[in-house]
């Protein structure tokens, strides 16, 4: 037993924590609550124990595949060295006491979840644990410092308690202020890939997604919505909706109608009799190209509304860094190229779904949420209720990708739900809607200018790009010229004088969040730029790019790459390697690409990634989420653009997404390097260097220099 922890009462511990001002929430883990005193055994929101010894761990956050159902779990059994099998995890509702450190609030999204839960449930376990060892050393009349724990036993000596045996007498007892943490040479469960606990309960179909849910006299709404993604609408068909065969009522909810009856089929074919005119005939919503004209406009006029990624962002600092770096350039060689990227869609697996139930005074949610606490805030203003008398309970995401953040569904399905008080209704989205009323990940057109003395070696660097913020669309409490880190990030080489400008477009497209966010649109425009700089000056890419790094991580990814891809290997006609760094989440990833180009049909022979994610959890898991990620990309990569006609989106399925069948998959290796004392993010960092590696693999075996995504818009396509 390790040495014993001074500790706090609950009374000195409340008083303690609002006389310094801070918010409870932020350290929920240290308050075991008042009420559980006894034979309940719960010791902070995160975890209780059961007098049979089943030990509940609830995660704060969304399990969408990625595999944090597991690895928040583990954190808390690791501390508690309690035995897995006996675990029991729970998938928590809102609770404002569940906010993830890092994001101030309960979100699943920015790969934080293990980066941002992870000291405060390792501190939930250990507290707990030291509190059972203090609970059976008082039994025995023993001191704690002669026990030890290990698989949910307390021992001393010959004897041993089980934690389900003295959980009602610790938490009782007071916390432990600092608790002290188990050296990771004594780790059992953390740093080990074991069965995942979820997986069975899914292969047999008995885990429960957003579109599972079932209950006694529940309705199923169908949607009708107008094709556009966006605009004014007036419907037509409301009565004939009404009155089709099955159909209960017919309800306005946001962004259409909900038909409501039975069972999909019944409300869908109702559904299809509502449709939808524009309110003002005066002019036809915009299409794809006037929209990115309008991006394109913002990039090439310097007088547009610009900010800075990082600093004040505007005026003085502003004008500062484009002097400094045009000085820098002055009479250099100079490097300059425009670079776009479009659209694109989310694609989750599972159609959008979420249940409701109102009952007057009382609202309970069934819903897939990236963002539950988000979902209960909603839900108090549209119905008007208090936080208590609404109940969110979260399923399991069939993927979220960042779609799942936005509350939309959720919405509807409440409203829905208020319609016919005291009945259930899920509503079900189709495939076309799940496509049609995106909030698409932002166009983004960039430009990227960069000066380079007589030896090749960039002395300056100047990325300026246009396109819809989502700072300032989700963020409005945002100051005008306030930094702006959702259109760009920063970038990774050192190269003397760097300016950052972002040029945010108003245009009337829906936009979200999407995996890896502006990772990915920054990583194309700087990594394609770096590998045809190191053409110009006639360097190989992999030692053109360690020239300009000083990042010791970077670097060690790079060079394990290297030797990974046997690079460079000798030119063949048709076969070419790309290479992308890429960083973000406190992880780095390098991504090589083999491919063989025959005229323009692609062949994807090879894909290898190297990560330094920090400390890995679970090994892997996190090569699946690698791998995981760079598919994501990769679809994308080569096909994935969503264009408008009239508002009305061109993607109506997951055909249209650029997704690649199993079949048409390459291998995929990846490598873990590097050994921290801390986990980084790993659910995204795949994702960004995909898409600028393969188009550097397209170009080293012949093909064009591409600057535009996806692939398939040069004419270039995949053969399997």
């Amino acid at each position: 037993m390790r040495g014993q922890e001074p500790m706090l009462s609950r009374r000195a511990l409340l008083q303690l924590v609002g006389g310094s001002g801070l918010c409870l929430a932020a350290k929920p883990a240290l308050l075991a609550e008042e009420t559980a005193a006894g034979s309940s055994g719960t010791f902070s929101v995160y975890l209780s124990i059961r007098p049979d010894g089943r030990i509940e761990i609830s995660t704060p956050n969304a399990e969408m595949g990625q595999g944090t159902y597991d690895a928040l779990a583990k954190i808390v059994a690791e501390e508690l060295d309690a035995d897995w099998a006996h675990v029991d995890i729970i998938l928590s509702g809102a609770n404002p006491d569940m906010a993830n450190p890092h994001l101030r609030s309960q979100t699943t999204g920015n790969s934080e979840a293990v980066r941002g839960y992870w000291p405060i449930l390792r501190e939930t376990g250990a507290a707990a644990r030291i509190m059972l060892v203090a609970a059976a050393a008082a039994r025995w009349g023993v001191s704690p410092d002669d026990c030890t724990t290990a698989a949910s036993l307390v021992r001393h000596g010959s004897k041993s308690l089980a934690y389900g045996e003295l959980a009602g007498d610790a938490v009782r007892l007071p916390i432990p202020v600092k608790p002290a943490l188990k050296p990771r040479a004594d780790w059992t469960l953390l740093g080990r890939d074991l069965p995942r606990k979820e997986t069975a309960a899914k292969v047999r179909g008995s885990a429960v997604f957003g579109i599972d849910v079932r209950m006694p006299g529940m309705m199923v709404a169908a949607l009708a919505m107008p094709d556009a993604a966006w605009g004014d609408f007036d419907a037509d068909g409301l009565e004939a909706a009404r009155a089709a065969p099955g159909v209960r009522t017919v309800a306005p909810v946001l962004g259409g109608h909900a038909v409501i009856a039975p069972d999909f089929w019944t409300a869908q074919t109702a559904a299809r009799l509502i449709s939808y005119a524009p309110k003002s005939a005066e002019a036809a919503l915009p299409s794809s190209d006037a929209l990115e004209g309008r991006i394109a406009e913002a990039l090439a006029d310097d007088s547009a509304p610009a900010v800075l990624f990082s600093g004040v962002g505007g005026g003085t600092q502003l004008e500062g860094s484009r002097a400094a770096v045009a000085a820098a350039a002055d009479g250099a060689r100079l490097f300059d190229a425009r670079y776009t990227v479009p659209w694109l869609a989310h694609g989750a697996l599972e159609p959008l779904a979420c249940t409701a139930l109102f009952e007057g005074n009382a609202l309970r949610v069934w819903v897939p949420s990236q963002a539950p606490k988000a979902v209960a805030d909603m839900a108090a203003r549209l119905t008007g209720l208090k936080a208590e008398q609404i109940n969110i309970h979260r399923t399991f995401l069939g993927g979220g990708f960042g779609r799942k953040w936005n509350t939309d569904f959720a919405q509807q399905a409440i409203e829905a739900a208020m319609a016919v008080p005291g009945t259930p209704v899920k509503v079900i989205w189709n495939r076309q809607q799940d496509g049609g009323h995106d909030f698409y990940r932002p166009a983004v057109h960039g430009s990227v200018r960069a000066s380079l003395d007589d030896g090749g070696r960039i002395t300056s660097w100047s990325n300026v790009v246009a396109g819809q913020s989502l700072t300032r669309r989700w963020q409005p409490y945002m100051k005008a010229d306030a930094p702006d880190n959702t259109l760009q990030k920063p970038l990774p080489y050192a190269v003397g004088a760097v300016h950052l400008e972002s040029r945010a477009v108003d245009l009337p497209v829906p936009i979200g969040w999407w995996r890896s966010v502006a990772h990915a649109p920054t990583c194309f425009f700087i990594e394609t730029a770096m590998d045809e700089m190191a053409a110009l000056t006639g360097n190989d890419p992999l030692a053109y790019r360690l020239q300009h790094l000083d990042d010791a991580r970077a670097r060690a990814v790079l060079i394990a790459l290297g030797k990974v891809m046997d690079w460079p290997q000798p030119k063949q006609p048709g076969m070419g390697q790309g290479i992308a760094l890429s960083a973000g989440y406190e992880s780095w990833c390098a991504i090589g690409v083999s491919v063989r180009l025959t005229d323009n049909a692609l062949t994807i022979e090879r894909i290898a990634a190297v990560v330094d994610c920090g400390l890995a959890l679970e090994p892997e898991n996190v090569r699946r989420q690698i791998i995981g990620g760079i598919v994501f990309g990769l679809g994308a990569a080569l096909d994935g653009k969503v264009s408008f006609s009239e508002g009305q989106a061109s993607v109506s399925g997951i055909v249209d997404l650029g997704a690649l069948s199993p079949a048409g998959m390459p291998e995929i290796m990846v490598e873990l390097i590097g050994d921290h004392d801390a986990p980084g993010g790993v659910g995204e960092v795949g994702t960004p260097g995909i898409a600028p590696a393969l188009c550097n693999a397209i170009a080293a075996a012949g093909g064009a220099r591409l600057r535009a995504l996806p692939v398939s818009a040069a004419g270039i396509s995949v053969t399997v």
